[in-house]
């Protein structure tokens, strides 16, 4: 389902004219295509056919906006379409695992180069859950989602997966500190480093900063 929704989307995002810098016998190609077979071509796609892919978005863009009208809305992050090929392919529960961690994770970093956050956090985005309350429904309600929470809520099996992902390049760096996991797809680990301190002391100014103002506030009060 999310290659199926992903080469929809995608495909509704090209421009209904061809890029200036294609060749003559490309851009007539690229006229003469089904917007969803240019997309294919580009992200290397076999097989298939059009009106499937579209029922698979339809279905699938269908239960996001469901539960966006539930629980708010769903970061969309960005994933190297060799791993979600590599988890299609090899079809077992340990990629798909490895996967929705990944994902779990690039939705808590966003447009930052890292993110500061904790294991619980991870697997409840590993879930497709945002907040407890919708993670205490679905885990109610979908045992094969409460069989991988239990799983991986489990230290020795969380560290596991997020050394596979270093291991495998999706994440570059992760690091422990202070009851937090910091971790990041762009940083290597003396760049994350540099991040961490940068950060704790920005929030240690603005601590400072605050308690001065408590105490002009205060002082000027007493006067």
């Amino acid at each position: 389902m999310i290659i199926d929704y992903s080469i929809v989307k995608f495909a509704d995002k090209l421009p209904s004219e061809p890029p200036d810098d294609l060749q003559d016998w490309q851009a007539e190609w690229w006229d003469s295509k089904d917007k969803l077979d240019v997309a294919k071509n580009i992200l290397n796609i076999e097989g298939g056919s059009s009106k499937q892919d579209r029922a698979v978005h339809t279905e699938a863009l269908t239960f996001i906006n469901k539960q966006a009208n539930t629980w708010g809305s769903y970061p969309e992050p960005g994933i190297k379409t060799r791993f979600i090929f590599e988890v299609r392919n090899k079809k077992n529960a340990a990629e798909t695992e490895l996967m929705a961690a990944l994902i779990g994770i690039k939705s808590l970093i966003g447009q930052r180069k890292f993110t500061a956050t904790h294991k619980s956090v991870i697997v409840c985005r590993m879930c497709g859950c945002k907040r407890n309350d919708e993670l205490e429904k679905t885990l109610a309600k979908k045992p094969f989602i409460k069989a991988i929470h239990d799983k991986y809520s489990t230290r020795r099996r969380f560290d596991g997966l997020i050394q596979k992902l270093l291991e495998r390049g999706f994440i570059r760096s992760k690091i422990a500190y202070g009851r937090q996991l910091f971790i990041s797809d762009e940083l290597d680990h003396d760049g994350l480093i540099e991040a961490i301190v940068t950060a704790k002391r920005n929030k240690m100014f603005t601590t400072k900063e605050k308690e001065a103002r408590e105490t002009i506030k205060l002082q000027l009060n007493e006067k």
